[in-house]
C-alpha cells in the first residue's frame, strides 16, 4: 500500500512483490501506480477549485501553473507527466484569456515543445502511451459518449468511465502490443473498477505528505484512512 501510494502521489519507483507486479500488468492497471498525466489532472482540479475560492480566476490559473511546475519537478520530470503539465497549462491559460480550449492543439504543441528539446523522446515508450493515451481520449471519448447521451445519470457514468478507459486502451494498443507483446482483455473493465479509488489515493498521499511534514501523530491517523482505499485497489487487481 506504501509503494502504491508513493508511486501514484509522487512518481516513486514501485516497489512491490514480482506476484503483485504481474498482476497488475495482466489487468492493464500497471499505468495507474506510476505518476502520470492523470495525476496532474486530479491535482490541478483539486488545486484550482481551491483557489477559486479566495483568488480571481487569472491569479488562481497563475498560481496554478506555478503549483504544476513544481508537481512536475517533485514528482521526478517523467514525460508524461511533463506533457501533461505543458497541455494543462496552456488549457489554463486559454481559460483565464477567455478563449476557446481545444485539446488537439495543446496536445500537438506540447509534444512538439517536448521533441524540440529533447527529440530522442519520440523513441520513449512512455511517451508514446501517454501521447497515444491522451489522443484516444480527446478522439475516441467523445463518439463513444453520443451513444449514451441519453441514458440515466447513474448508468451514464459508469460508460463515461469505460468509454475513457476504452478509448486509451484503443489508442495505445499498437504501442503495447508491438512494444511489450501484452493485451489485456480485462482492461477496460479492471480500470473502470478501480477508478473511483485513484483520486482518493492521489489526494490522501499528498496530504499525508503535508501533514507528514508537520504533525506526524497526526499522519499516522490519516495514513489509516489513505490505507483503506489502498488496501481495496490491491484486493480488486489480485482478484
Amino acid at each position: 500500500q506504501a509503494a502504491l501510494v508513493g508511486g501514484m502521489a509522487f512518481g516513486w519507483k514501485l516497489k512491490v512483490r514480482e506476484q503483485f507486479y504481474q498482476s497488475l500488468r495482466r489487468t492493464g492497471t500497471l499505468h495507474v501506480v506510476a505518476a502520470s498525466g492523470q495525476n496532474v489532472t486530479i491535482v490541478a482540479e483539486v488545486i484550482l477549485a481551491g483557489l477559486l475560492v479566495i483568488l480571481k480566476r487569472r491569479q488562481a490559473v497563475v498560481a496554478l501553473i506555478i503549483v504544476i511546475g513544481g508537481y512536475t519537478v517533485v514528482s521526478g520530470m517523467s514525460p508524461s507527466i511533463v506533457r501533461a503539465a505543458i497541455m494543462g497549462s496552456l488549457s489554463f491559460i486559454a481559460m483565464a484569456l477567455g478563449r476557446q480550449q481545444d485539446g488537439i492543439v495543446a496536445l500537438v504543441g506540447a509534444s512538439l515543445v517536448m521533441l524540440a528539446i529533447k527529440p530522442l523522446l519520440i523513441f520513449d515508450v512512455g511517451w508514446q502511451l501517454s501521447v497515444a493515451a491522451t489522443a484516444g481520449i480527446l478522439v475516441i471519448y467523445p463518439r463513444l459518449r453520443e451513444k449514451w447521451a441519453n441514458w440515466p445519470e447513474k448508468i451514464r457514468f459508469l460508460g463515461d468511465s469505460l468509454a475513457v478507459t476504452v478509448s486509451a486502451q484503443i489508442a495505445t494498443l499498437p504501442i503495447m502490443v508491438i512494444t511489450f507483446d501484452n493485451l489485456s482483455v480485462i482492461a477496460p473493465v479492471v480500470n473502470v473498477v478501480i477508478a473511483p479509488l485513484v483520486p482518493l489515493i492521489m489526494v490522501g498521499g499528498g496530504a499525508l505528505a503535508v501533514v507528514g511534514s508537520v504533525w506526524e501523530g497526526l499522519a499516522r491517523i490519516l495514513a489509516l484512512l489513505v490505507w483503506v482505499p489502498a488496501t481495496i485497489f490491491v484486493q480488486i487487481v489480485e482478484l
